[in-house]
């Protein structure tokens, strides 16, 4: 399949487009706030993005061909020859002259504006409009004619009298529609394929303000300009002037000079006694400064030998050398100028996504950084702590100091030092948390050991065993002995269980500490960027997008 170079350069884009909103789509379901620092990323490169999905349709579009010059001299004629059909009617009123633009489409229809107002009609139907109209300022002139033919023949008038007289009467009775713009739709191929054509009204009219607007508006959007001077009068000063105005107000850059000079009707000159050559000499002396090309055609010898399928007559106009010069100055031009703007389109928004994100990754790492030393910490001060607390709690539970301290005294000590403990450690892991934007409230752990059923048990033991040695001498030796080893392993038993259960409330409380702490980090860092579980496939989605725009940035157009 043949593509141009401007399609090739879609396509390519196109698919890196596609490739980044993918990415974006995923990214931006896995992320879950808008005061995220990855969906404020994602709606910056949505942005960018949107702005080239619609720059990048400039290059499916044709570009724009204006034909422009003085009025009467066959602009309206000259386009239908290079559309090879006679479909844009000649327009014989320069006081009616509108934009008139030629585009191709499947489907045949005319777009009529008024004012600011557009209306769409079968094809036939928007001519009969206009016919209309123009009928009307036909009629109009008529009326001033014959009101002028009295007034001069009843008075005496000098010659700028007859010349105000005539103006008063142009600006009473002139029928002036309101008509800017007329687009006809048309199924043609050719020089359609690659440009939409624009008529322009003469530059030597006086034009309704919305037609000025619009012509300057096409004029800056202008890919290339077809200026149309007449065989017959060349050197009028109404065209000299006009192509000086033009050079100075419409071509924007010397090294861009994107105007071709057709010289029409020269069937008309052909005929006489060297009139053509002398033409030829005096057009490229008087223009070749002012023109990229000039070219001699004759567009009714086109018309008429595309009618008749007189080949003989179609070379004869020349009209082929006119469309050939159309795609080696326009179309190939143009087409290397728009692919460069697009490239550099792509290099400008592809190094500030870059630099945004690489802020944004350099502040991911940082805090993925951060995560995983909150993690590390409650790894080391959870060891730390349940190591020190074992051995507290082995001293505690000793029998000795059961016995000597008191069991309550021993647990309430080891109590209060626990939740001194535990709090010290909560807190300071939070204040790790802060930094990832945790805002959530602390609780405080109450710990309560005090007055668990072991303690009872225990201390009864106890003072049964206080009993029991003073109650020795009037039991049996053997008696004695079997009662006190009992109760001993009892208090034993007792302070087993009592130990054990203590290690497993601490390890209770660590593993609280840290899920909290873990949950608190991750639903800080989900605030900030997204899932902590999903990180590897969030920066695998990130790079695949910078490493797109890098590749704009190597672009070189």
């Amino acid at each position: 399949m043949y593509y141009s170079n401007r399609e090739k350069v879609y396509i390519e884009i196109h698919s890196d487009i596609q490739i980044i909103k993918d990415n974006l789509k995923n990214m931006k379901i896995q992320s879950f706030l808008e005061s995220s620092k990855t969906y404020k990323l994602i709606a910056e490169i949505e942005k960018e993005i949107t702005a080239i999905s619609k720059s990048i349709i400039e290059l499916k579009e044709p570009f724009l061909l204006f034909v422009m010059g003085p009025g009467k001299y066959g602009k309206s004629t000259l386009i239908n020859s290079l559309i090879k059909d006679n479909k844009l009617k000649t327009k014989d009123i320069p006081n009616t002259w509108r934009l008139d633009i030629v585009t191709s489409s499947n489907y045949k229809k005319m777009d009529i504006v008024r004012g600011y107002e557009t209306k769409s009609y079968n094809y036939n139907e928007g001519l009969s409009i206009l016919e209309a109209e123009e009928e009307k300022v036909k009629n109009s002139k008529k009326v001033i004619k014959d009101k002028f033919e009295k007034i001069k023949k009843h008075n005496d008038l000098s010659i700028y009298d007859l010349k105000e007289c005539k103006k008063s009467l142009e600006e009473k009775y002139l029928y002036k529609y309101d008509i800017v713009e007329v687009k006809h739709y048309i199924n043609k191929s050719g020089v359609l394929n690659d440009f939409i054509i624009v008529d322009t009204p003469g530059l030597n009219q006086n034009l309704l303000k919305n037609t000025k607007e619009r012509m300057v508006d096409y004029y800056k959007r202008a890919d290339g300009i077809i200026w149309v001077l007449d065989a017959k009068n060349i050197v009028s000063k109404s065209s000299n002037d006009m192509i000086v105005e033009l050079n100075e107000n419409y071509i924007l850059s010397d090294d861009y000079n994107n105007i071709i000079c057709a010289v029409n009707k020269v069937d008309e000159i052909r005929n006489k006694d060297n009139d053509l050559s002398k033409v030829k000499e005096e057009v490229k002396n008087l223009y070749k400064n002012y023109f990229i090309d000039i070219v001699f055609v004759s567009s009714k010898e086109a018309i008429d030998g595309y009618i008749s399928n007189d080949k003989k007559l179609t070379n004869l106009s020349n009209i082929e050398e006119l469309r050939n010069s159309i795609d080696s100055n326009f179309k190939i031009n143009s087409e290397k100028m728009q692919i460069k703007s697009k490239y550099m389109h792509l290099k400008i928004s592809g190094e500030y996504l870059k630099k945004l994100i690489n802020i944004y990754k350099r502040d991911l790492y940082e805090d993925l950084y951060k995560f995983d030393e909150v993690k590390r910490s409650i790894n080391y001060e959870i060891e730390k702590l349940k190591s020190y607390f074992e051995k507290k709690i082995n001293v505690c539970t000793n029998i000795e100091n059961l016995k000597t301290n008191g069991v309550y005294t021993q647990l309430k000590n080891l109590e209060n030092l626990l939740e001194i403990e535990l709090n010290n450690m909560y807190l300071s892991l939070n204040k790790k948390i802060l930094c990832c934007d945790e805002t959530d409230d602390l609780n405080h752990i109450n710990v309560n050991i005090s007055k668990s059923k072991e303690i009872l048990n225990i201390e009864y033991l106890i003072k049964e065993e206080n009993n029991q040695y003073k109650e020795i001498a009037f039991l049996s030796k053997l008696k004695k002995i079997k009662n006190y080893e009992t109760n001993v392993y009892l208090i034993i038993d007792e302070r087993n269980k009592l130990r054990s259960n203590l290690l497993n409330y601490l390890d209770i409380q660590l593993s609280s500490i840290e899920k909290d702490i873990i949950n608190k980090s991750t639903k800080a860092f989900r605030r900030k960027y997204t899932d902590y579980m999903i990180i590897k496939e969030h920066l695998s989605q990130v790079n695949d997008i910078d490493n797109i725009l890098k590749k704009w940035g190597d672009y070189v157009g």
